[in-house]
C-alpha cells in the first residue's frame, strides 16, 4: 500500500487534521515507537494498527474500506505534497499551517 514507512507517515500526518487532539497525540506516540523498530514493514504495521481504530470515525473510510481509503489518500497526499513543494509561499500556506498544528498537538503533554 505504501512504498515505505516515511510515505505512510506523510499520509497519516495529513489525516491527523481529521483526528481529535487525543488521537493526534496517540499517532505521535505510535510514530515514536515505530522509530525504535528496525524493519520498515514492522513500522508500517505498527502505525496502521494505531490508526485503524481512528478510521472508524471516518464515514468514507468505513464505506469504501480502510485499505482502499488509505490507497486513495496516499495518491491525493502525494499529489498535494508535490504541488506544495513547488508552490509553497510559506506565510499563509494552509499545508504548512495544518502541519504545524498537528506537530504542536503531538508535542503537548496529555
Amino acid at each position: 500500500m505504501f512504498k515505505d514507512f516515511y510515505e505512510m507517515v506523510e499520509v497519516v500526518l495529513i489525516l491527523c487534521n481529521d483526528f481529535s487532539p487525543k488521537e493526534i497525540k496517540e499517532v505521535g506516540r505510535a510514530i515514536n515507537v515505530c522509530h525504535t523498530l528496525n524493519n520498515d514493514k514492522d513500522k508500517r504495521y505498527r502505525l496502521y494498527q494505531s490508526i485503524e481504530g481512528m478510521l472508524w470515525n471516518n464515514s468514507e473510510a468505513i464505506n469504501i474500506g480502510f485499505r482502499p481509503f488509505l490507497r486513495k489518500k496516499r495518491k491525493e497526499v502525494n499529489e498535494m505534497l508535490k504541488y506544495h513543494e513547488l508552490n509553497c509561499k510559506g506565510i499563509g500556506c494552509q499545508v504548512c499551517i495544518d502541519r504545524k498544528k498537528v506537530y504542536d498537538i503531538m508535542k503537548t503533554e496529555m
